[in-house]
């Protein structure tokens, strides 16, 4: 496709993603399944039906290249998967994007995962084996999506968690697989672990600060 898309569709992992989107962008195609691969192709499909021309991958990320900060905004080059086989975002939907936000992070590689990368040691490995300077759960499905059908994907994403951070066991406890989170869930895990305080309020602090760089970029795709 020469053209950008006239419809794209837009996947997130999180509710919160996707009500960013529905708020800063109401006319667009926006679905949220749920973290993980399977979830964002059911996602992914599911706009395709709908008609959407193009795919984007949007949400919060996990830094794996020490030198990126929460609430980093990036648009990769490519998006990897645990072999390293690279699928490439659309080169001319991510530069008519970045002549419009040049301060974006517009290198580099994201990684997709199956499984959240939550400490700094496992981010290490992943970094030196495969370069990523990011890491999701969304991106590798809706690129093989897209890649399907012929269309463009690109992925707008915000760091979240630093290449030092963890993800406390706080946080993944209260992870719903519709994406949604559950409080509740989440104190009763910090009633059991209140060490884990800390870690959880740093994490609900970039959590803020990366839905602000969100919100700015949901405003690219409109």
């Amino acid at each position: 496709m020469t053209t950008l898309p006239v419809k794209p569709g837009i996947v997130t992992g999180l509710v919160f993603e996707a009500e960013i989107v529905r708020h800063a962008a109401p006319q667009q195609l926006v679905a949220c399944h749920g973290p993980g691969l399977n979830q964002a192709e059911a996602a992914a499909r599911d706009l395709i039906r709908q008609g959407a021309d193009g795919l984007v991958s949007f949400g919060v990320a996990g830094a794996l290249d020490p030198a990126l900060r929460s609430a980093t905004a990036l648009i990769p080059a490519r998006v990897l998967d645990e072999s390293g086989a690279a699928h490439i975002c659309s080169p001319i939907w991510r530069g008519a994007i970045l002549a419009h936000a040049p301060a974006l992070e517009g290198q580099g590689d994201l990684l997709s995962v199956a499984s959240p990368v939550t400490g700094p040691a496992d981010k290490a490995v992943l970094r030196e084996r495969t370069g990523a300077r990011a890491v999701d759960m969304e991106s590798l499905a809706v690129a093989r999506a897209a890649e399907a059908h012929g269309l463009p994907f690109i992925a707008l994403r915000a760091v979240l968690d630093e290449a030092e951070d963890v993800i406390p066991a706080t946080a993944m406890a209260g992870m719903r697989a519709d994406g949604r989170t559950d409080m509740g869930a989440t104190l009763a895990a910090l009633a059991r672990r209140p060490q884990d305080l800390p870690a959880l309020v740093r994490l609900a602090r970039a959590n803020a600060a990366a839905g602000k760089t969100l919100a700015r970029l949901a405003h690219l795709v409109a």
